[in-house]
Protein backbone atom coordinates (compact mmCIF):
# COMPACT_ATOMS: atom_id res chain seq x y z
CA UNK A 1 0.00 0.00 0.00
CA UNK A 2 1.51 3.38 -0.61
CA UNK A 3 2.03 6.13 1.97
CA UNK A 4 -0.51 8.41 0.82
CA UNK A 5 -4.56 7.35 0.22
CA UNK A 6 -6.50 9.71 -1.69
CA UNK A 7 -9.87 10.65 0.45
CA UNK A 8 -11.82 12.66 -2.13
CA UNK A 9 -12.85 15.98 -2.77
CA UNK A 10 -15.20 18.22 -1.33
CA UNK A 11 -16.01 21.64 -0.20
CA UNK A 12 -15.52 21.38 3.61
CA UNK A 13 -12.17 24.10 4.14
CA UNK A 14 -12.03 27.01 1.35
CA UNK A 15 -8.41 26.91 2.24
CA UNK A 16 -5.09 25.08 1.12
CA UNK A 17 -2.61 23.54 4.33
CA UNK A 18 0.20 23.67 1.80
CA UNK A 19 -0.01 27.16 0.11
CA UNK A 20 -1.98 28.64 1.92
CA UNK A 21 -4.12 30.12 -0.74
CA UNK A 22 -8.16 30.90 0.61
CA UNK A 23 -11.51 30.96 -1.18
CA UNK A 24 -11.03 26.93 -2.91
CA UNK A 25 -14.04 26.04 -3.98
CA UNK A 26 -13.09 22.70 -3.18
CA UNK A 27 -10.23 20.65 -1.67
CA UNK A 28 -8.38 17.43 -2.00
CA UNK A 29 -8.21 15.27 1.25
CA UNK A 30 -5.03 13.15 1.30
CA UNK A 31 -4.11 10.87 4.30
CA UNK A 32 -0.27 10.19 5.35
CA UNK A 33 -0.78 6.11 6.03
CA UNK A 34 2.92 6.66 7.78
CA UNK A 35 1.94 9.56 10.21
CA UNK A 36 -1.80 8.86 10.34
CA UNK A 37 -2.89 12.48 9.67
CA UNK A 38 -5.24 13.97 7.22
CA UNK A 39 -5.04 17.19 5.19
CA UNK A 40 -6.59 19.12 2.71
CA UNK A 41 -4.70 20.68 -0.47
CA UNK A 42 -5.87 22.95 -3.08
CA UNK A 43 -6.15 21.42 -6.44
CA UNK A 44 -2.53 22.56 -7.91
CA UNK A 45 -0.90 21.28 -5.10
CA UNK A 46 -2.48 18.14 -4.70
CA UNK A 47 -1.58 17.40 -8.21
CA UNK A 48 1.78 19.08 -7.77
CA UNK A 49 4.78 16.41 -8.80
CA UNK A 50 6.85 18.01 -5.75
CA UNK A 51 4.11 16.59 -3.32
CA UNK A 52 5.26 13.28 -4.07
CA UNK A 53 1.75 11.71 -4.11
CA UNK A 54 2.60 9.60 -7.35
CA UNK A 55 0.97 9.26 -10.73
CA UNK A 56 -1.99 6.98 -9.35
CA UNK A 57 -3.02 9.37 -6.42
CA UNK A 58 -2.66 12.04 -9.25
CA UNK A 59 -5.06 10.68 -11.78
CA UNK A 60 -7.66 9.92 -8.81
CA UNK A 61 -7.44 13.97 -7.93
CA UNK A 62 -8.13 14.85 -11.16
CA UNK A 63 -10.64 12.80 -11.65
CA UNK A 64 -13.07 13.58 -8.96
CA UNK A 65 -11.76 17.16 -8.77
CA UNK A 66 -13.54 17.67 -12.62
CA UNK A 67 -16.88 15.26 -11.53
CA UNK A 68 -17.14 17.60 -8.35
CA UNK A 69 -19.89 19.90 -9.71
CA UNK A 70 -21.57 16.81 -11.22
CA UNK A 71 -21.28 14.77 -7.89
CA UNK A 72 -22.91 18.08 -5.82
CA UNK A 73 -25.50 18.28 -8.18
CA UNK A 74 -26.68 14.87 -8.21
CA UNK A 75 -26.73 14.94 -3.87
CA UNK A 76 -28.63 18.07 -4.03
CA UNK A 77 -31.18 16.52 -6.24
CA UNK A 78 -30.86 13.36 -3.92
CA UNK A 79 -31.81 15.46 -0.85
CA UNK A 80 -34.40 18.24 -2.15
CA UNK A 81 -36.71 14.63 -3.08
CA UNK A 82 -35.90 13.23 0.55
CA UNK A 83 -37.06 16.24 1.91
CA UNK A 84 -40.16 17.44 -0.47
CA UNK A 85 -41.49 14.19 0.86
CA UNK A 86 -41.40 15.43 4.32
CA UNK A 87 -43.30 18.49 3.51
CA UNK A 88 -42.02 20.91 6.00
CA UNK A 89 -42.17 24.57 6.14
CA UNK A 90 -39.25 26.50 3.17
CA UNK A 91 -36.97 27.66 5.70
CA UNK A 92 -36.48 24.35 7.38
CA UNK A 93 -36.42 22.10 4.39
CA UNK A 94 -33.82 24.14 2.48
CA UNK A 95 -31.30 24.09 5.92
CA UNK A 96 -32.46 19.95 5.97
CA UNK A 97 -31.43 19.79 2.49
CA UNK A 98 -28.23 21.51 2.44
CA UNK A 99 -27.14 19.40 5.34
CA UNK A 100 -28.67 16.24 3.70
CA UNK A 101 -26.17 17.16 0.43
CA UNK A 102 -23.12 17.25 2.44
CA UNK A 103 -24.33 13.88 4.25
CA UNK A 104 -25.12 12.45 0.75
CA UNK A 105 -21.52 13.59 -1.09
CA UNK A 106 -19.44 12.38 1.88
CA UNK A 107 -21.58 9.10 1.91
CA UNK A 108 -21.22 8.77 -1.69
CA UNK A 109 -18.25 10.53 -2.80
CA UNK A 110 -15.35 10.39 -0.18
CA UNK A 111 -13.63 7.74 2.00
CA UNK A 112 -12.00 6.87 5.45
CA UNK A 113 -13.44 8.35 8.34
CA UNK A 114 -15.31 11.27 6.08
CA UNK A 115 -17.52 8.73 5.05
CA UNK A 116 -18.16 7.09 7.96
CA UNK A 117 -19.49 10.08 10.20
CA UNK A 118 -21.64 11.01 7.07
CA UNK A 119 -23.41 7.39 7.26
CA UNK A 120 -23.94 7.94 11.11
CA UNK A 121 -25.69 11.36 10.88
CA UNK A 122 -27.37 9.57 8.19
CA UNK A 123 -28.76 6.79 10.40
CA UNK A 124 -29.08 9.81 13.07
CA UNK A 125 -30.88 11.79 11.03
CA UNK A 126 -33.01 8.99 9.41
CA UNK A 127 -33.77 7.85 13.09
CA UNK A 128 -34.60 11.34 14.56
CA UNK A 129 -36.53 12.81 11.99
CA UNK A 130 -37.60 11.17 8.99
CA UNK A 131 -38.63 8.13 10.53
CA UNK A 132 -40.81 9.94 13.32
CA UNK A 133 -42.44 12.62 10.59
CA UNK A 134 -43.62 10.11 7.93
CA UNK A 135 -45.16 8.32 10.86
CA UNK A 136 -46.81 11.46 11.88
CA UNK A 137 -47.59 12.12 7.90
CA UNK A 138 -49.52 8.49 8.09
CA UNK A 139 -51.47 9.00 10.90
CA UNK A 140 -53.41 12.43 8.89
Amino acid sequence: MSRYQFLGVNDDRNFCECCGKQDLKRVVWIEDTEEGTIKHFGTTCATNPGKAFGHKLNASIRSASASYDRNIYSSKCWAYWEVKALRIDAAASEAMASMLTTIYYNMTYMGGQVKDQARMAYETWMRDVYYPRKAELAKC
